[in-house]
């Protein structure tokens, strides 16, 4: 069975950013919410601020070594964590922790996005990200007819 989320914007957005929810491992309830979370196709494996995982207490299962855009090697701690968003929920799956801006405190990657499929318009000047997963289908925009 999919599940799907879709998230409506009143203009065109240049950051396809979400709100989110964080459940930890061991834990019954959703521990904390209202976290903005990056659709981000350029990276590849989802991550977490290190600011954000150290408020959350989290303690790393692993620590891996990655090499960021400009091939510099960089040391970041391996945290698993659940992520929602309205009803759409990404099972616990595997995050890095890195320094991030202060705008941003989750950036989803390909490792999730590559689960099902993604559509982003632009239509009547609005955005509207959508993502279901698994995927159902092939999406193929050239094939559309709008007679």
């Amino acid at each position: 069975m999919a599940t799907a989320y879709t998230k409506f914007y009143d203009h065109i957005v240049r950051q396809i950013m979400v709100e989110c929810t964080i459940q930890l491992p061991y834990s019954a309830s959703v521990d904390y919410d209202n976290l903005l979370a990056l659709w981000d196709t350029g990276a590849n494996i989802t991550c977490i601020s290190a600011r954000l995982a150290e408020k959350l207490r989290l303690e790393p299962s692993d620590v891996v070594t990655i090499a960021v855009a400009n091939n510099e090697l960089f040391h970041a701690d391996v945290y698993y964590v659940q992520l929602s968003m309205g009803q759409f929920t990404i099972p616990f799956t595997k995050v890095l922790g890195i320094p991030m801006d202060e705008s941003k405190e989750l950036i989803i990657g390909t490792d999730v996005i590559s689960k099902g499929d993604l559509a982003i318009s632009n239509f009547d000047g609005k955005t509207v990200l959508s993502f279901r997963a698994p995927s159902l289908e092939r999406i193929d925009f050239t094939k559309y007819d709008a007679s």
